[in-house]
């Protein structure tokens, strides 16, 4: 949120380097990372904007590159632990789309 970019050039580098999916960098943004309040006001935009990263990069490549989001325990392509909710779910789904 603060600084978008390094993860946008980590994202480029891994589809120069031939990455055929690029994940989602919401890995961290789970309640005891950012507190109560925190995580409240910023968890749903911060998952949103990982999600919206990793598209777009994704799309500017000129070959296809997949999305794919941080699941816990191999489970779907899409899923969450450690204080994820729904709503947090239902951003990442709708950027990957």
């Amino acid at each position: 949120m603060e600084a978008p970019e390094p993860v946008a050039t980590a994202h480029r580098s891994f589809a120069r380097a031939g990455a055929e999916v690029l994940t989602t960098n919401y890995y961290a943004v789970v309640r005891y990372h950012f507190g109560d309040d925190l995580f409240a006001s910023h968890g749903a935009a911060l998952v949103d904007l990982s999600a919206r990263l990793a598209r777009q990069l994704a799309d500017e490549s000129d070959r296809p590159i997949r999305v794919a989001g941080w699941v816990a325990d191999g489970a779907s392509i899409v899923g969450g632990c450690c204080d994820m909710y729904p709503e947090h779910i239902a951003a990442l789904v709708a950027r990957l789309r």
